[in-house]
């Protein structure tokens, strides 16, 4: 008794302090010196490629959230899978599959939204008179407002922490 009591708790201790990782795979076509790498806030991590541009990590996340590879964000989750394919010369045409494909679908979608309303340049952007600039503030905000809203994600509380984020973006724009 006493030893089915001790395995009993050492399952459930063990249970608790498990460690979640994520998988990261794909291929990626044009990368430099055959790998790419995903950094985030404390965290760093090269990805080696194949020769035939394939790509399979396992990442120990320290935070779930943005990270990024290149001048592309993604969102990686403890214990959720990512897969994806890109040309790392035009990392805005990449696509998603797996069990965050749908916030990721969403978040380069929005970054492209916003390249098509605001241009390339933000000197642009920022030369307009005050009404022509503020008119295309309040489209890029409903454009997003409205990506937002017809999306419907995998993960509880994305939803809610993007349009926290939304807010705080329109708020230093």
């Amino acid at each position: 008794l006493i030893t089915v009591t001790l395995s009993l708790l050492l399952f459930s201790c063990a249970k608790e302090n498990a460690v979640e990782y994520t998988i990261i795979s794909g291929k990626m076509t044009n990368a430099k010196e055959g790998k790419f790498t995903i950094q985030g806030n404390s965290f760093k991590k090269e990805i080696a490629i194949k020769e035939d541009g394939t790509f399979t990590d396992t990442l120990d996340l320290e935070y779930n959230g943005s990270y990024e590879i290149g001048r592309q964000i993604i969102y990686l989750h403890k214990g959720k899978n990512l897969s994806f394919t890109a040309d790392a010369e035009k990392l805005k045409d990449i696509t998603f599959t797996g069990d965050l494909a749908v916030e990721n679908t969403y978040i380069a979608d929005k970054s492209k939204l916003q390249q098509n309303l605001l241009g390339e340049d933000p000197k642009t952007l920022f030369s307009l008179e005050e009404a022509a600039y503020l008119k295309k503030i309040d489209e890029l905000t409903k454009k997003r407002s409205e990506l937002l809203k017809g999306t419907s994600f995998s993960i509880a509380d994305f939803k809610e922490k993007e349009a926290k984020n939304l807010s705080y973006h329109n708020s230093y724009l």
